[in-house]
């Protein structure tokens, strides 16, 4: 299981929102899956920085959400 912190995730999430690239280039740039990326994104949009709404930890099959 891969952790990533809240911090790098506003940051994918942001170089992605603010950038040309799309999802593919910015995975390239960070080396992590699109999906990710995708959910992100979504997540930031809609919520911002909250740090209870992006999820804490990822796994293959699905997102663990912490609170």
């Amino acid at each position: 299981m891969v952790k990533y912190t809240k911090a790098f995730k506003v940051q994918v999430a942001e170089r992605y929102l603010t950038g040309r690239d799309g999802y593919r280039g910015v995975a390239k740039e960070f080396g992590i899956a699109r999906d990710l990326i995708r959910e992100w994104s979504r997540l930031y949009e809609r919520w911002g920085k909250r740090s209870s709404i992006l999820p804490i930890q990822h796994t293959r099959r699905h997102l663990n959400w912490r609170y």
